[in-house]
């Protein structure tokens, strides 16, 4: 188990990959795959390398990119400036509109607009990363 900024716990499977090596971590969700991956790659069979993915995905879950906001749709907005996106797949969409993890909570394309709006005249850069990547 693995707790997240909020205190929820999330609970996480491994599992070895031969090519490329490495290590592939997933979210459970009810005897399920949830949203979460979070994978390393390496070039030798490195044990560390499990120590180092737990570090990454305590870090990475320690983090909060979203505030209350209640002007906006669902309360929510932007801290900091910055806010990390996981992209997954969206049943209810047939997958041809991915869903938004947001801190762990699902966030609309609506509510992330609505959330944009706090920085009219500004701009922002995307950047897509591989799992394997930390933001």
């Amino acid at each position: 188990m693995l707790h997240d900024s909020a205190g929820r716990e999330h609970e996480f499977h491994f599992r070895y990959v031969p090519a490329p090596r490495g290590i592939k971590a997933f979210e459970v969700i009810g005897g399920h795959r949830g949203s979460y991956q979070f994978q390393i790659l390496q070039q030798d069979d490195d044990p560390s390398i499990v120590g180092e993915l737990l570090e990454r995905m305590r870090r990475t879950r320690a983090r909060r990119h979203l505030r209350p906001c209640p002007i906006t749709l669902g309360g929510l907005g932007i801290d900091d400036r910055t806010v990390c996106v996981h992209i997954a797949w969206d049943e209810e969409q047939d997958g041809l509109i991915p869903s938004l993890l947001i801190d762990g909570q699902p966030v609309s394309w609506r509510q992330l607009g609505f959330m944009l709006t706090a920085f009219e005249g500004w701009q922002f850069r995307l950047e897509i990363l591989d799992k394997s990547e930390e933001p």
